[in-house]
């Protein structure tokens, strides 16, 4: 389970009971804090996904006659 999925189970959690995020994260887990930690966490992981995929775009793999030949 990701972040994101399970901040969207909170939050939907949270609709239907009308309890805030945090009472239900301090009753789950004792902190009240982690719906915090957990949103952070989601966009910190969007943010290095995003480094990551803009870095294999400008270094994409060589040509395979290029590895076949790094190789041998």
């Amino acid at each position: 389970m990701t972040e994101p999925d399970i901040i969207s189970e909170i939050e939907a959690y949270c609709a239907a009971t009308k309890l805030k995020p945090s009472t239900v994260c301090v009753r789950a887990t004792g902190s009240s804090r982690l719906i915090a930690r957990l949103k952070r966490r989601a966009e910190q992981n969007a943010k290095d996904a995003k480094r990551i995929r803009e870095f294999i775009a400008a270094n994409p793999p060589p040509p395979e006659a290029s590895r076949d030949e790094a190789a041998a």
